[in-house]
């Protein structure tokens, strides 16, 4: 749904639409391709330096129950 929409907006008449759109499919996928890899290995590097140092790890799934907790509380009371 995301490439019908978005990307038509950036071709142009004057060549080969869904060469263009191949092209930019593939661009928008290399891209976040190359970005996900980066995140991944620098939270990896990230993790690994601070794997002694900080016990936030195991409070982590707390903290995330909490915020998914008053996320619904907030779902439900409004309208």
């Amino acid at each position: 749904m995301f490439f019908r929409f978005f990307l038509p907006q950036f071709t142009h008449t004057s060549s080969n639409i869904t060469a263009q759109l191949l092209i930019l499919r593939f661009l928008l996928s290399g891209i976040a391709l190359i970005m996900n890899v980066a995140f991944s290995i620098a939270f990896s590097a990230a993790g690994r330096c601070f794997k002694g140092v900080l016990s936030f790890g195991r409070h982590a799934d707390g903290l995330l129950g909490l915020v998914f907790v008053g996320l619904a509380a907030r779902l439900a009371t409004t309208r």
